[in-house]
C-alpha cells in the first residue's frame, strides 16, 4: 500500500471517527435538553412520559444531525467526486500527451527522411536557369522548412527535442520577416495588419520557435475573423523587465467563457471535424512555458487578445 493509499485511510477512518463523536453529543445533548423540560414540566404517566420523550428527541436530533452529520457528510461526498472527475481528466490528459508524443515521434521518423530528400531536390531546382523552375525550387525547399519546423515542434512539447539556441538574431528582423511571410495570406482575405515592433534587442532562442508561434496565432486569428466587415489584425511587441512581450489581437468572433479553461486543453476545437486538430494553443503554451515564459488570454473579445512573456 503506497502513503497515497494509506493517508487516504487514515482520513476515511479520522471522518468516520469525527461523525459518530458527533452523533453521540448530538443524542446526549438532545436527551439532556428533554429531561430538562421534565424537571419543569414533570409527567405523572410513565408511558407519556416515554412517547414524549421519543418524540421530543426526533424533533430535536432530526434537523441537528442534518445540519452538522448529514449536510458535512454531503459536502464531503459532493466534493469527492469533484476531486474524482479532476482525477479522471488529469489521467485523460496525461493518457493523450503519451500518445502524443509516441506519435510524433514515429512521425519525424517517418516524415523527416522523405522531407530531407525533397528540400534536396527544391534546392537543386531552385538554382536552375528557368526563373519558373527557380521560383518553384524555392517554394518546395522553404515549404520543406516548414513542415520540419512544425514537427520539431512537436518534439519539443512532448519532451522528446529541447530547444537549441542559435546565433542571437534582432528580434525587429524576425517580425520583419515575418510579416513579409504572411502579408500575402493575409491581403488575400482583406485583412488589416498592423504590427508595431518596439524592441531593439536581440534573442537567442532558433528563429523557427517564434516563427511557430507567430504562425500559430496568425492561423488562429484568421479564422476567428473570417466572414467578418474590416477585419484586423493586431501585433504588438515590447520589453518589459528584461522580457520579450507578444500581444497578438484580432477583432472576431471572440472567446465564450465557458470553454476559457479548455482552449489549452490537448485536442480541444470548437472547429468543424477535420477543421482542427485542437492542438495549436497547446503546443504554442508548451513551447513557452519550456523556456521560462508565459502565456494569456486577457482579452475574450473586442478584441481577443493573447500575451506571450519570454525571458531575453
Amino acid at each position: 500500500m503506497n502513503k497515497v493509499q494509506a493517508k487516504n485511510n487514515a482520513d476515511r477512518k479520522q471522518s468516520l471517527i469525527k461523525m459518530m463523536v458527533r452523533i453521540v453529543i448530538i443524542v446526549f445533548t438532545c436527551e439532556l435538553l428533554v429531561m430538562t423540560g421534565f424537571l419543569f414540566f414533570p409527567v405523572e404517566n410513565k408511558y407519556s412520559e416515554m412517547f414524549i420523550d421519543s418524540f421530543a428527541l426526533s424533533v430535536l436530533i432530526s434537523p441537528i444531525i442534518w445540519m452538522f452529520v448529514i449536510r458535512k457528510f454531503e459536502n464531503d461526498r459532493d466534493n469527492a467526486v469533484k476531486q474524482l472527475e479532476k482525477n479522471y481528466e488529469t489521467m485523460i490528459h496525461v493518457s493523450r500527451m503519451t500518445t502524443l508524443g509516441e506519435v510524433s515521434k514515429g512521425l519525424a521518423h517517418e516524415i523527416n527522411n522523405p522531407l530531407q530528400i525533397i528540400t534536396g531536390a527544391g534546392q537543386v531546382i531552385a538554382k536552375s536557369s528557368d526563373e519558373k523552375m527557380a521560383m518553384w525550387g524555392n517554394r518546395v525547399t522553404e515549404s520543406g522548412r516548414r513542415i520540419s519546423k512544425i514537427i520539431k515542434g512537436l518534439l519539443i512539447f512532448t519532451g522528446i527535442e529541447g530547444f537549441q539556441k542559435g546565433k542571437a538574431v534582432a528580434i525587429h528582423e524576425i517580425f520583419a520577416d515575418f510579416q513579409d511571410f504572411i502579408l500575402s495570406k493575409l491581403e488575400e482575405k482583406s485583412v488589416l495588419l498592423k504590427m508595431t515592433v518596439e524592441c531593439s534587442k536581440e534573442i537567442k532562442y532558433d528563429e523557427s520557435f517564434l516563427f511557430h508561434l507567430m504562425t500559430n496565432f496568425t492561423q488562429n486569428a484568421l479564422e476567428a475573423i473570417d466572414g467578418y466587415q474590416k477585419p484586423v489584425f493586431e501585433i504588438d511587441v515590447f520589453t518589459e523587465a528584461n522580457k520579450l512581450v507578444i500581444s497578438f489581437s484580432d477583432n472576431g468572433c471572440g472567446i465564450l467563457p465557458e470553454i476559457e479553461d479548455k482552449i489549452y486543453e490537448p485536442f480541444f476545437t470548437t472547429k468543424d471535424i477535420g477543421k482542427g486538430t485542437g492542438l495549436g494553443l497547446t503546443l504554442a503554451k508548451g513551447m513557452i512555458t519550456k523556456v521560462g515564459g508565459t502565456l494569456d488570454l486577457v482579452s475574450r473579445k473586442d478584441p481577443t487578445t493573447f500575451y506571450i512573456t519570454l525571458p531575453l
